[in-house]
């Protein structure tokens, strides 16, 4: 509960800020699927509040919330720069069946090496780059959970990118 709690404080951050830029923020979750809760949009008020409703709960398809936001904001041509911040704990644990089709593994592939919705989370994150996206990472986690090498593949796809780990001292819920 304390690393939802850290993402929602980070992204009210980053969109506040944002906000104040005279930019727009859209919002995209992600657990079995990807999801715009808010499409992108200048914001008045009301982010907040959309961002304390956000909630756990599922799987962790970090892939289909890419490919998701990359849609949200390529929607409409303009020359403004692109951005997706992914705030995650790092550990994605769903792909769609779409997904799979594409990067589904032949015999000649070592699958029990392969995390298949890693493969696509990072497929998704260099498809948004090629298309321009800038893709940056906040990773949220305690020093005893995976995921850190993931994400930092995730930060390797887009040259440009930044990756930042917060560990959250996450000890009440061990």
């Amino acid at each position: 509960r304390h690393k939802l709690t850290y993402a929602r404080v980070a992204a009210a951050g980053l969109a506040r800020a944002a906000v104040e830029n005279r930019d727009r923020v859209g919002i995209v979750t992600f657990d079995d699927l990807g999801r715009a809760i808010m499409p992108l949009r200048d914001w008045k008020n009301g982010l907040l509040d959309y961002l304390a409703q956000i909630n756990a709960g599922g799987n962790t398809n970090i892939g289909d919330g890419i490919r998701r936001a990359a849609q949200l904001l390529l929607q409409r041509p303009s020359r403004n720069e692109k951005y997706i911040v992914l705030i995650t704990d790092g550990q994605p644990s769903a792909i769609s069946q779409e997904a799979f089709d594409q990067i589904r593994p032949t015999p000649e592939d070592n699958a029990a090496e392969k995390d298949l919705s890693e493969e696509q989370a990072i497929l998704e994150t260099r498809r948004a780059a090629s298309r321009g996206v800038k893709i940056s990472v906040i990773h949220i986690a305690n020093d005893k959970e995976a995921g850190e090498g993931f994400v930092k593949d995730i930060a390797k796809a887009d040259e440009d990118n930044n990756e930042e780990s917060v560990e959250a001292d996450d000890s009440e819920n061990k």
